[in-house]
């Protein structure tokens, strides 16, 4: 989100694209995005990248998207394009209706999450080959938003997050951050989980599957959104992901949710089993994703958001954090 604080670029970005009328939504961590009306009559969701940092973005979101066409949650490409003098590009993607799952008040029903696993297990149907960060199919590699990202080859899941994770937390330690000692401890319980996962299955993973990509309308599903994390990689991984979101909503809807996933496929082996390793890599993600959260945090917030990401921590190490101690 940083087009916006920049108003004369703004309105050279929205003439060269043909905007007419715009209102800013709430974005990802390095886009911008309007839902906008364009000259030729298009109408839809205007997502904007920095080439020099995050060109990789349009590309990836046209692949994927193009190959999911017949999901009826996911966008369409309405429109692409590149502002080469300004060193930009952007996709013009479906506008849906509705609620962001993560700040609407109101719980979705049970179909909303019947729904949802009945999605996620369509995706996990499609095999893949090799673990990794996809960027269009033909080519896997490291995840540009995390600074020197190992860009594998992996041969299981575990490797995928255990091996990243480890390499984060010697670079922080050695560069003594505050998060030191919990991080060493977390990814040392990591370390101890390798056993589940001697299967090796390899899918489609939309790779950030969590309440806030998701939008609701009323009683039904609208949207899921957000396919910058796509990779191909262990079906647990975006499972867990959106488990640890359903923490504190009813029982009944997790279940709910994994119902609709088995009615497209079984559920991964040791897949329960998987969900205390998950949640460590959660929290070390929340470290090194830290810089990304505090792009657009006002100063006087900067140290009671580090202080947050410390007291999870010590939730995790103490066994008190609710992923935990709660059972699905």
């Amino acid at each position: 989100m940083w087009l916006e604080t920049n108003e004369s670029l703004e309105r050279k970005v929205f003439s060269e694209i043909g905007v007419i009328s715009s209102r800013k939504l709430e974005g990802g961590l390095v886009n911008s995005v309007y839902h906008v009306e364009l000259k030729n009559g298009i109408s839809g969701v205007l997502r904007v990248a920095d080439n020099e940092t995050e060109g990789w973005i349009p590309k990836k979101e046209r692949a994927v998207l193009s190959r999911f066409c017949e999901f009826p949650f996911f966008p369409k490409v309405l429109s692409y394009g590149e502002l080469r003098e300004l060193n930009l590009s952007f996709n013009v993607l479906s506008f849906f209706e509705g609620d962001n799952m993560h700040t609407t008040k109101e719980i979705p029903n049970p179909q909303v999450f019947l729904s949802l696993g009945e999605t996620l297990g369509k995706i996990h149907s499609y095999k893949a080959t090799e673990f990794g960060f996809v960027y269009d199919f033909d080519n896997t590699g490291a995840d540009p938003r995390i600074h020197n990202s190992y860009p594998g080859p992996y041969r299981n899941g575990f490797e995928q997050h255990f091996i990243p994770a480890k390499g984060w937390t010697e670079h922080l330690i050695e560069r003594k951050s505050r998060y030191s000692r919990e991080l060493d401890i977390i990814v040392s319980r990591m370390e101890k989980e390798k056993s589940l996962f001697t299967n090796g299955e390899c899918t489609y993973n939309h790779g950030d599957f969590q309440f806030k990509n998701i939008l609701v309308e009323g009683e039904r599903l609208a949207g899921v959104l957000d396919f910058d994390s796509f990779r191909y990689g262990d079906p647990s991984t975006d499972l867990h992901m959106f488990l640890q979101n359903c923490i504190g909503v009813s029982h009944d809807l997790a279940y709910k949710f994994l119902e609709g996933y088995v009615d497209r496929r079984n559920l991964p082996d040791n897949f329960f089993a998987k969900a205390p390793f998950y949640r460590y890599y959660q929290a070390i993600q929340a470290v090194i994703a830290i810089p990304l959260h505090l792009r657009n945090t006002p100063p006087d917030r900067v140290e009671l958001y580090k202080d947050r990401v410390k007291k999870f921590l010590q939730t995790i190490i103490e066994g008190s954090d609710p992923v935990l101690i709660t059972k699905y």
